[in-house]
């Protein structure tokens, strides 16, 4: 937890992380906001489905782990693994949030 150096405001997640349930969401304040840190794993296009298909498996199993539960219980993750699909789905909405945001803010490249 925090250790008295800084003071949690809220948290970005759409639901309150265990461990952390005293922070509200920004969501509480500013309906309809969300921001995850995400972490995919990606193959190079063209790769054969049964290929595909293992990883994602290996990948679910991984996630289902306690040993992972555990590790993001401590950093206060909220492990999830989807398809492929559900990957490219939250990729593409991801992409059109933020791109908004870019573009609306004026926000250039340096």
């Amino acid at each position: 937890m925090l250790d008295g150096r800084a003071r949690g405001l809220a948290v970005t997640s759409k639901k309150r992380i265990a461990g952390l349930d005293q922070f509200p969401t920004v969501d509480e304040t500013v309906p309809g906001f969300e921001m995850w840190a995400w972490t995919a794993a990606y193959l190079p296009a063209g790769t054969p489905q049964p290929i595909v298909d293992k990883l994602n498996a290996l990948v679910r199993e991984a996630v289902a782990s306690e040993a992972y539960r555990t590790l993001t219980r401590t950093t206060y993750g909220v492990p999830f693994a989807g398809s492929p699909d559900e990957l490219a789905s939250f990729q593409a909405s991801e992409t059109k949030k933020w791109g908004e945001i870019v573009t609306v803010a004026g926000m250039k490249e340096p």
